[in-house]
């Protein structure tokens, strides 16, 4: 592969470079909603999700797929669906800890079983619209307006909404640490484990799980805890993939996170 002119679509599905656990952080151009995510958490993502599956080619399987809060509950997607179109930008994360790749596979498929619990889970229309409204009075109003992740912590202490509702990015943090957690109860890891997969240093130190839930994109973007390794970029009407390694490079396409 020629780094300087990236790969097709085809050739970054297909080749290998996707693991089971990695992280998609994802930028949606045109929505409304994205766009009232990134701007209350003055983010340059608006959603992430988790890969799921990746192909198998000798099984006659050619996908990758991910796992992700969406709409109307948590649901599997084909990633081309970001990969394919003008209306988004990608960039995919990893976790390199030596104890994550020592137990690989392991550990992805545990995290992809507590991701699954919540597959019948539904959004509460009613507190998007009410998280949307608290956001717009803000703007409106030119007041200082609480952090986009302390309003969702609010709600989910509340019990207001789902764990997995409206919270894309939290529900991929909640899916890591809960099964690094159960690890360290059956003595299988370390209790340092869990700092490694607690993603955000607001969130070190026994946070709670609605503070866990309400993980917004940027946090998960900026994590000193993962790996930078792939973004997308449109040129031409035709999306290639970019191997990188630093957050430096990722705005040298982007800007600023």
């Amino acid at each position: 592969m020629d780094e300087n002119n990236g790969m097709s679509v085809k050739e970054f599905i297909q080749g290998e470079h996707l693991k089971r656990g990695d992280i998609v952080l994802c930028r949606g151009k045109k929505g409304m909603l994205s766009r009232m995510i990134r701007w209350g958490t003055k983010s340059y993502f608006s959603h992430a999700a988790l890969v799921f599956a990746v192909p198998h080619p000798d099984e006659g399987f050619d996908k990758a797929f991910v796992i992700e809060s969406v709409g109307d509950g948590i649901d599997l997607t084909d990633l081309e669906h970001y990969l394919q179109t003008d209306d988004y930008d990608i960039a995919v994360r990893r976790l390199e800890q030596p104890w994550f790749k020592d137990k690989s596979p392991e550990l992805p498929k545990m995290i992809r079983g507590h991701m699954l619990d919540f597959i019948k889970a539904n959004y509460d229309l009613r507190m998007i619209l009410r998280l949307g409204f608290s956001l717009a009075v803000n703007i409106l109003l030119r007041r200082k307006h609480a952090p986009f992740e302390e309003l969702l912590q609010e709600l989910l202490e509340r019990d207001t909404i789902l764990p997995s509702a409206f919270i894309c990015s939290g529900f991929v943090q909640h899916g890591y640490y809960k099964t690094v957690n159960k690890l360290v109860e059956r003595g299988k890891l370390p209790a340092s484990a869990l700092e490694d997969v607690t993603f955000h240093p607001t969130l070190a130190g026994g946070s709670t799980t609605p503070r866990r839930l309400a993980t917004s994109p940027k946090e998960i973007a900026c994590s000193e805890k993962l790996v930078w390794k792939y973004l997308s970029y449109r040129e031409n009407g035709e999306t290639r993939l970019y191997p990188i390694s630093s957050r430096t490079e990722l705005e040298s396409f982007y800007g600023p996170l």
